[in-house]
């Protein structure tokens, strides 16, 4: 019964390495894969915000074209 429980407790032993070095890797890939979401994200916002006030420029210049169209036509 001994030699069956040092066996057991030899193959936990070697087990417990791997076990460890997955969830150190699982863990790397983890914050890795956080790192670049939070990346794409100030990526997105930082062109979105711009791409914006630009487009909302570009309608108000062709807002005010149309207007000033409109008026002046009626002449």
């Amino acid at each position: 019964m001994t030699e069956l429980s040092n066996n057991i407790n030899e193959i936990s032993e070697g087990v417990k390495e791997p076990v460890e070095l997955v969830r150190t890797t699982v863990n790397d890939v983890k914050n890795r894969v956080d790192t670049i979401l939070n990346f794409e994200a100030k990526l997105r916002k930082g062109v979105e915000d711009p791409v914006f006030r630009l487009i909302r420029a570009l309608t108000a210049v062709v807002n005010g074209i149309e207007a000033f169209w409109k008026k002046y036509n009626k002449k």
